[in-house]
C-alpha cells in the first residue's frame, strides 16, 4: 500500500514507489497521504511540500518561505502547483478523496 499520491493536472498520479528523481515537480493538484490519525489530503493553490515523515503540506509563497526558512532539513522535495478550471479541479480533486488505497477515515472536531 502506498503512503502517499500526488495528482496531476494532466491527469497523472505519482505514488511514494516513484523515485523522488523521477517525481514531477509541476503541475501538481492534491497530494493524499494517510497518517496515524486517518486521511489527510492537502490541497495546493501554489506550491506543496513532502516532508521527511511522508506528510504533504501546501502553501502559498509566504507559506513556504516560512518552511524554508524553518524547517528545511524536514523538506524531502518541493512540487509546483497550477490553476486550472475549476470543472478540471473537481474531477482531480474527487479522485484524490475517493482513492481506494486512502479510505476516509471520519473525523470528529472538538
Amino acid at each position: 500500500m502506498s503512503l502517499w499520491r500526488v495528482y496531476y493536472a494532466d491527469g497523472s498520479a505519482c505514488d511514494d514507489s516513484t523515485p523522488l528523481d523521477k517525481l514531477p515537480r509541476f503541475g501538481a493538484i492534491a497530494a493524499i497521504y494517510s497518517d496515524a490519525s486517518g486521511l489527510c489530503v492537502a490541497k495546493c493553490h501554489d506550491w506543496f511540500v513532502l516532508h521527511r515523515d511522508q506528510s504533504w503540506t501546501a502553501h502559498n509563497d509566504v507559506g513556504l518561505a516560512q518552511v524554508l526558512a524553518y524547517s528545511l532539513a524536514d523538506v524531502v522535495a518541493v512540487l509546483i502547483g497550477v490553476y486550472v478550471s475549476d470543472a478540471t479541479y473537481t474531477a482531480i480533486h474527487s479522485r484524490a478523496i475517493s482513492d481506494p488505497d486512502f479510505p476516509i477515515a471520519p473525523r470528529v472536531r472538538p
